[in-house]
C-alpha cells in the first residue's frame, strides 16, 4: 500500500512540473522541497524506463513521453478522487473547500465559534480564513472566489437578497470632562451593522 501511495504522489508530482514548467514553482504548489519533488520525479521516470521531463532548458518541458503520460496521470488521480468521493459519501463525510471572509481586525466572537463549530463537524471540510475590506470581500463573493463573507455595512437593504444582519450598533458616544470643564465627545462606536453576506447556496468546493 505504502509503494502505491507514493507513486500516486510521484503522478501528483509530474502534473504539477509538467503544468508550473518549472521545478521550483511545481515545488511550492506541492508544498515540498524542489529537491524533494525532483527526486520523486527521476524516479518515476525510472519506474516507467522512461524521460518525461526535459531539463536541458530554461524550462522544464514535456518529452514526447512525458506528453503521453501527463493525461493518462490526470485520469487516474481523477480516479482517485471518485473513489474517495464515493466511499465518504457512504460515510457521511462532507469533504471539501470553504473560503470565509471578514473585515479587517474583525471582533464578532460568535463567527468564531461557528467556525469552529463547522470545523469540528466536518474535519474533511478546510476552511480558509482572509482579511480583506468590506467592498473587496463583496465583491469577491459576487464573483464566486469567496464563499462568506463578513462585512461592515450602514445599508443592507443595498446589498441584495443573500444577506443577513448579525450585529447591529447604533451610533453613540459618551462625554469626558477635559480642561476648564470642556465637555469632549469620545466615540465608543461607529454607525451600521455587522453584516453576514454569502451566496444563498453555500456549499463546499472539492478537492
Amino acid at each position: 500500500l505504502e509503494s502505491v501511495i507514493m507513486e500516486l504522489r510521484q503522478l501528483e508530482y509530474f502534473i504539477a512540473v509538467a503544468e508550473e514548467e518549472n521545478f521550483t514553482r511545481a515545488a511550492e504548489r506541492v508544498h515540498i522541497s524542489q529537491s524533494g519533488i525532483s527526486a520523486q520525479v527521476r524516479q518515476l521516470e525510472r519506474d516507467l524506463g522512461a524521460t518525461l521531463i526535459d531539463r536541458s532548458g530554461r524550462t522544464a518541458s514535456l518529452t514526447t513521453a512525458g506528453t503521453a503520460a501527463l493525461e493518462h496521470a490526470r485520469l487516474v488521480l481523477a480516479a482517485v478522487q471518485l473513489v474517495r468521493r464515493a466511499v465518504d459519501e457512504v460515510n457521511g463525510l462532507i469533504r471539501g473547500r470553504i473560503v470565509v471572509g471578514m473585515v479587517t481586525g474583525c471582533t464578532v466572537t460568535p463567527l468564531f465559534d461557528a467556525l469552529t463549530a463547522f470545523h469540528l463537524a466536518h474535519p474533511g471540510v478546510e476552511i480558509t480564513l482572509t482579511e480583506d475590506n468590506s467592498d473587496r470581500l463583496t465583491e469577491r463573493v459576487r464573483t464566486g472566489t469567496m464563499d462568506l463573507a463578513l462585512i461592515g455595512a450602514s445599508d443592507t437593504t443595498s446589498q441584495g437578497p443573500d444577506v443577513l444582519p448579525i450585529v447591529s450598533e447604533r451610533p453613540g458616544f459618551r462625554s469626558k470632562s477635559g480642561v476648564a470643564g470642556a465637555e469632549r465627545p469620545i466615540l465608543t462606536s461607529r454607525g451600521g451593522d455587522e453584516t453576514c453576506f454569502g451566496r444563498k447556496s453555500v456549499g463546499t468546493r472539492s478537492g
